[in-house]
Protein backbone atom coordinates (compact mmCIF):
# COMPACT_ATOMS: atom_id res chain seq x y z
CA UNK A 1 0.00 0.00 0.00
CA UNK A 2 3.25 2.30 -0.28
CA UNK A 3 3.40 5.26 -3.00
CA UNK A 4 -0.70 5.73 -2.82
CA UNK A 5 -2.62 9.16 -1.32
CA UNK A 6 -4.10 7.10 1.63
CA UNK A 7 -5.62 9.65 4.11
CA UNK A 8 -7.26 7.46 6.95
CA UNK A 9 -7.36 3.40 7.16
CA UNK A 10 -11.07 2.73 8.17
CA UNK A 11 -10.92 0.90 11.73
CA UNK A 12 -10.48 -2.92 11.22
CA UNK A 13 -9.35 -2.42 7.82
CA UNK A 14 -7.50 -5.90 7.94
CA UNK A 15 -9.75 -7.54 10.49
CA UNK A 16 -9.67 -10.67 8.25
CA UNK A 17 -6.07 -11.26 7.74
CA UNK A 18 -5.14 -13.35 10.76
CA UNK A 19 -1.21 -12.61 10.46
CA UNK A 20 0.84 -9.90 8.43
CA UNK A 21 4.88 -9.83 8.82
CA UNK A 22 5.44 -6.66 6.88
CA UNK A 23 2.82 -3.64 7.13
CA UNK A 24 4.07 -1.46 4.68
CA UNK A 25 2.14 2.01 4.43
CA UNK A 26 4.98 4.46 3.76
CA UNK A 27 4.67 7.55 1.23
CA UNK A 28 0.78 7.94 1.70
CA UNK A 29 -0.84 10.96 3.61
CA UNK A 30 -1.71 9.76 7.02
CA UNK A 31 -1.78 11.58 9.75
CA UNK A 32 -2.98 9.59 12.42
CA UNK A 33 -2.15 5.87 13.05
CA UNK A 34 -3.34 3.26 15.73
CA UNK A 35 -4.50 -0.09 15.98
CA UNK A 36 -7.60 -0.03 16.40
CA UNK A 37 -7.09 1.23 12.25
CA UNK A 38 -5.66 -2.62 11.00
CA UNK A 39 -7.03 -5.46 13.80
CA UNK A 40 -9.10 -5.88 16.38
CA UNK A 41 -7.35 -8.92 16.81
CA UNK A 42 -5.84 -9.04 20.68
CA UNK A 43 -2.02 -10.32 20.71
CA UNK A 44 -1.11 -9.91 16.88
CA UNK A 45 2.41 -8.70 16.41
CA UNK A 46 3.71 -7.27 12.96
CA UNK A 47 7.04 -7.95 12.40
CA UNK A 48 7.62 -4.74 10.42
CA UNK A 49 5.68 -1.21 10.14
CA UNK A 50 6.48 0.97 7.74
CA UNK A 51 5.30 4.38 8.12
CA UNK A 52 7.74 6.55 6.62
CA UNK A 53 7.06 10.34 4.76
CA UNK A 54 3.36 10.22 5.81
CA UNK A 55 2.09 13.35 7.34
CA UNK A 56 1.70 11.54 10.49
CA UNK A 57 1.20 14.13 13.72
CA UNK A 58 0.06 11.14 15.75
CA UNK A 59 0.75 7.83 16.39
CA UNK A 60 0.04 5.27 19.30
CA UNK A 61 2.37 2.45 19.18
CA UNK A 62 1.49 -1.17 19.43
CA UNK A 63 2.87 -4.90 19.13
CA UNK A 64 6.04 -4.97 16.54
CA UNK A 65 9.61 -5.38 16.11
CA UNK A 66 10.79 -2.96 13.49
CA UNK A 67 9.19 0.08 13.53
CA UNK A 68 9.89 3.39 11.04
CA UNK A 69 8.25 6.52 11.06
CA UNK A 70 10.88 8.58 10.09
CA UNK A 71 9.88 12.06 7.87
CA UNK A 72 6.36 12.76 9.62
CA UNK A 73 5.13 15.73 11.67
CA UNK A 74 5.67 13.60 15.33
CA UNK A 75 6.52 15.67 18.39
CA UNK A 76 7.23 14.41 21.93
CA UNK A 77 3.39 15.00 22.40
CA UNK A 78 2.12 12.92 18.94
CA UNK A 79 4.56 9.77 19.80
CA UNK A 80 2.17 7.61 22.41
CA UNK A 81 4.86 5.13 23.58
CA UNK A 82 3.57 2.88 26.25
CA UNK A 83 3.51 -0.22 24.78
CA UNK A 84 7.05 -0.55 23.35
CA UNK A 85 7.91 -3.40 24.62
CA UNK A 86 8.51 -5.40 21.65
CA UNK A 87 10.11 -2.58 19.48
CA UNK A 88 14.38 -3.46 18.65
CA UNK A 89 14.70 -1.28 15.89
CA UNK A 90 12.60 2.35 16.27
CA UNK A 91 13.36 5.05 13.61
CA UNK A 92 12.00 8.37 13.99
CA UNK A 93 14.47 10.29 12.30
CA UNK A 94 13.47 13.57 10.46
CA UNK A 95 10.24 14.75 12.75
CA UNK A 96 9.78 17.45 14.65
CA UNK A 97 10.52 16.41 18.10
CA UNK A 98 11.96 18.81 20.31
CA UNK A 99 12.89 16.80 23.30
CA UNK A 100 13.09 13.07 25.08
CA UNK A 101 11.87 13.28 28.43
CA UNK A 102 12.24 10.66 30.48
CA UNK A 103 9.35 8.33 30.04
CA UNK A 104 9.54 8.29 26.02
CA UNK A 105 11.42 4.88 26.38
CA UNK A 106 10.24 3.85 29.80
CA UNK A 107 8.32 0.63 28.24
CA UNK A 108 10.95 -0.02 25.52
CA UNK A 109 13.24 -2.95 27.06
CA UNK A 110 14.17 -4.72 23.89
CA UNK A 111 15.01 -1.77 21.83
CA UNK A 112 18.48 -2.17 20.59
CA UNK A 113 18.35 0.49 17.84
CA UNK A 114 17.19 3.87 17.90
CA UNK A 115 17.22 6.75 15.19
CA UNK A 116 16.65 10.02 16.24
CA UNK A 117 19.07 11.85 13.24
CA UNK A 118 17.50 15.01 11.97
CA UNK A 119 15.29 15.92 14.84
CA UNK A 120 15.01 19.54 16.64
CA UNK A 121 16.22 17.64 19.66
CA UNK A 122 17.66 20.75 22.26
CA UNK A 123 16.96 18.73 25.71
CA UNK A 124 17.00 14.79 26.52
CA UNK A 125 16.00 14.31 29.88
CA UNK A 126 18.94 12.47 32.32
CA UNK A 127 16.88 9.59 32.80
CA UNK A 128 15.44 9.16 28.92
CA UNK A 129 17.78 6.03 28.31
CA UNK A 130 18.09 4.76 31.75
CA UNK A 131 15.71 1.57 30.91
CA UNK A 132 17.59 0.34 27.54
CA UNK A 133 19.68 -2.23 28.50
CA UNK A 134 20.14 -3.49 25.24
CA UNK A 135 21.01 -0.35 23.19
CA UNK A 136 23.57 -0.83 21.23
CA UNK A 137 22.88 2.05 18.36
CA UNK A 138 21.69 5.57 19.49
CA UNK A 139 21.76 8.01 16.16
CA UNK A 140 21.05 11.70 17.55
CA UNK A 141 23.19 13.81 14.72
CA UNK A 142 21.69 16.52 13.37
CA UNK A 143 19.86 17.80 16.01
CA UNK A 144 20.14 20.87 18.28
CA UNK A 145 22.21 19.62 21.20
CA UNK A 146 25.25 21.57 22.67
CA UNK A 147 26.54 19.10 25.38
CA UNK A 148 25.09 15.39 26.12
CA UNK A 149 26.99 15.31 29.39
CA UNK A 150 24.96 18.19 30.95
CA UNK A 151 21.99 15.98 29.78
CA UNK A 152 22.92 12.83 31.40
CA UNK A 153 26.86 12.10 32.60
CA UNK A 154 26.48 8.63 31.59
CA UNK A 155 26.57 9.95 27.82
CA UNK A 156 30.71 8.85 27.79
CA UNK A 157 29.99 5.46 29.47
CA UNK A 158 29.86 2.80 25.89
CA UNK A 159 26.89 1.46 25.15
Amino acid sequence: LSYNNIEIVEVESFKSILEIGILYLNNNRLKFFDQIMISAKQGLIYHHIYLDNNQLAQYRHFATYYLHLSNNNLTENGLITENFKFVEELDISLNILSKIPSDMFLSGSSLIIISLKSNRLNFIDSDAFNNLKLLKKLDLSKNFLDDLKRYNPNFNKPL
